[in-house]
């Protein structure tokens, strides 16, 4: 083994990374999921809309899952300065705080914002479903869900 930066090199491992002070490694046959989609989904300030949904089966007890989403947010006519509160999910409970992103100039321009999420879990082993969620503070919002990758770690 070497180390580079506080990261372990490991035989037949894909990645490694550290995280609160511990290591984890993907390994080849470590459970990985991901999912594609094209379709717009029109956001407003009602119930948080569904952008896009993954289930993984972690393998791991004391595993780490890095959850990574790739969302495009379109906007258009008015009024302008809208928010849009992005948020990631497992089993319907928020990994994390929603992240807000600011839309809209006086301008009043179509306008495309791409937004990259992620969220590091700690689920345990078993089936988990996970939904990126969008709600916009005024409706003219649309909101593509590009991908959103869900990879396995083990603790080592």
């Amino acid at each position: 083994m070497s180390s580079c930066r506080g990261l372990r090199r490991i035989t037949g491992v894909v990645a490694a990374i550290s995280f609160g002070g511990l290591a984890f490694a993907e390994e080849p046959k470590a459970a990985r999921v991901s999912v594609t989609a094209s379709a717009a989904v029109s956001i407003g300030a009602g119930r948080p809309a569904d952008l896009i949904a993954a289930t993984i089966k972690a393998t791991q007890p004391e595993g780490v899952l890095l959850v990574v989403a790739t969302i495009q947010l379109e906007y258009s006519g008015t009024p302008t300065h809208k928010t849009v509160e992005l948020s990631i999910h497992r089993d319907a409970a928020p990994l994390d705080a929603p992240y807000t992103v600011r839309v809209g100039t006086a301008a009043r321009a179509v306008s495309e914002i791409p937004v990259t999420l992620h969220a590091w879990d700690t689920p345990g082993e078993g089936a988990h479903r996970y939904v990126v969620q969008a709600r916009s503070s005024d409706p003219g919002v649309r909101a593509t869900a590009r991908r959103l990758t869900v990879i396995e770690f083990r603790s080592n």
